[in-house]
């Protein structure tokens, strides 16, 4: 039931025609949003990060009784190649660098910053 309310949080945050929200394996998501720069996509993580605090999910195994979210995240720039496997390994550095640093934050990492 917790997943099935991330999720939906995330649909309801996430809601531009050509945005896209999916699980990606385990308790992970991934979210493609187009045309979205960083200061955009970090302004939509915290919002997804306040949105889910204010639900309150319960959760037993939290610290805090209640379910908290870590989120990493890497945009590309126009005329800036990456593979999309580039992408995701970036994006899944910032979301262990935002766990490494205390949860429940949000953190982005460029693909250059793997190289």
């Amino acid at each position: 039931m917790a997943l099935q309310e991330v999720a939906r949080i995330l649909a309801d945050t996430a809601r531009r025609p050509a945005d896209l929200v999916t699980r990606f394996g385990g308790e992970e998501f991934l979210l493609i949003l187009p045309d979205t720069d960083t200061s955009g996509a970090k302004r939509l993580c915290e919002q997804i990060r306040e949105t889910l605090a204010l639900a309150a999910i319960e959760h037993s195994e939290s610290p805090l009784g209640k379910l908290s979210v870590s989120l990493g995240f890497t945009t590309l720039r126009p005329m800036e190649l990456a593979s999309v496997q580039a992408l995701i390994d970036a994006a899944d550095s910032a979301l262990y660098s935002a766990k490494e640093k205390g949860r429940n934050r949000v953190e982005c990492k460029a693909v250059s910053e793997l190289t």
